[in-house]
């Protein structure tokens, strides 16, 4: 739950939080309409490319383990009831499984007095929080191809797991990830697009959970380029665990990662959303107040020791695009899955065979 509300306004904000939150009702004709909703965003969704490659490299990705329900069809929506969601709301909706985060020009004391006289008789146990362990990352060439007849390019993931925000390599693998995909001077796009032409862009992201992170490249190419481009995306990854990096092309990344954190943290929204998503992946304070002086000790050696850790690993490769001109171009791997949009597997090709 969250809302911007002047202090004037605060009371009657905190009555109608409290209400929405200890008094919900979950009427199946509300329900119905949510449901709906929800059913055709997801839908729609998957009309985009990158969705559909993302979806599909987190549902590989986590493969037998609990995250796998985020890469969700939406087909399980049909078959969510009023009890369901009652169930979880009984669950997962405790003080002990809460945090309430304020920004703004407030007096820290007065705020906590005036949010306990709202939700101090707020009853329930504390959530036991298992951890679960991380998925085994990918280890060999896997080539997944995803027909979408919709495409006019094609759309390349390549990703893996890696640590989780407590590990020591955190930082080092942010500035890492700045310096192969962040902007368009970083490697991929400098690689894939201004100097093979492969590509209309090429960067790198990361995500990070409780039990682990996600690291993955994207690219949008022209189909007759789609086996040197994950060529060269593979190559760039190896790059970094197996030479050691520029200084001064680490030192760039840092002073941006540096310089744009500031900008993560304009508005009061964002700088409650960051502070929840600490408090959600149970990163302790030091996670945030030394976050400058923990990017700016990076150095070289660090970040090709996290490179040679979680980069070494050979990612999963996940291409969405048409039948009819993306196989020819992946005649040169051992194997080729082929999936729908919806994540079920059609067809496997081994290298030889007649596509």
């Amino acid at each position: 739950f969250k809302m911007e509300v002047l202090e004037d306004y605060l009371d009657r904000a905190l009555l109608a939080m409290r209400m929405m939150l200890l008094e919900p009702s979950f009427s199946e004709r509300v329900l119905a309409t949510v449901k709906r909703t929800a059913f055709y965003e997801q839908l729609d969704r998957k009309k985009d490319p990158e969705y559909l490659g993302w979806e599909h490299l987190l549902r590989l990705l986590f493969q037998g383990h609990p995250y796998r329900s985020a890469a969700y069809s939406e087909e399980v929506i049909k078959f969510i009831g009023s009890k369901d969601v009652q169930a979880f709301y009984g669950r997962f909706y405790m003080p002990g499984n809460a945090v309430v985060a304020v920004s703004g020009d407030v007096d820290p004391p007065a705020i906590a007095r005036r949010i306990g006289e709202h939700f101090g008789a707020w009853a329930g146990r504390e959530l036991p929080r298992a951890q679960d362990p991380p998925p085994t990352p990918n280890q060999g060439e896997r080539i997944c191809f995803i027909e979408n007849p919709d495409s006019q390019e094609a759309t390349i993931f390549a990703g893996n797991v890696i640590m989780d925000p407590t590990a020591p390599e955190y930082f080092p693998f942010l500035v890492l990830n700045q310096a192969l995909g962040g902007t368009t001077r970083s490697r991929l796009f400098m690689n894939l697009r201004e100097s093979k032409g492969f590509a209309y862009y090429a960067f790198s992201e990361a995500a990070f959970y409780r039990s682990c992170g996600v690291y993955w490249a994207r690219a949008r190419v022209t189909p007759e380029f789609i086996h040197p481009s994950v060529i060269e995306i593979l190559k760039e990854l190896r790059a970094f665990s197996s030479e050691r990096a520029p200084a001064a092309e680490i030192e760039e990344a840092k002073a941006y990662l540096v310089g744009n954190l500031p900008l993560k943290l304009e508005s009061l929204e964002d700088l409650s959303e960051w502070t929840a998503r600490l408090a959600g992946l149970g990163l302790n304070s030091g996670h945030w107040n030394r976050a400058l002086e923990n990017i700016m000790v990076v150095n070289v050696e660090k970040v090709q020791a996290a490179a040679q850790k979680y980069l070494s690993a050979t990612p999963l490769v996940v291409i969405v695009g048409r039948r009819e001109w993306i196989l020819d171009s992946l005649r040169d791997f051992r194997v080729v899955e082929i999936y729908d949009v919806h994540g079920v597997l059609k067809q496997t090709i081994l290298k030889g065979e007649d596509r």
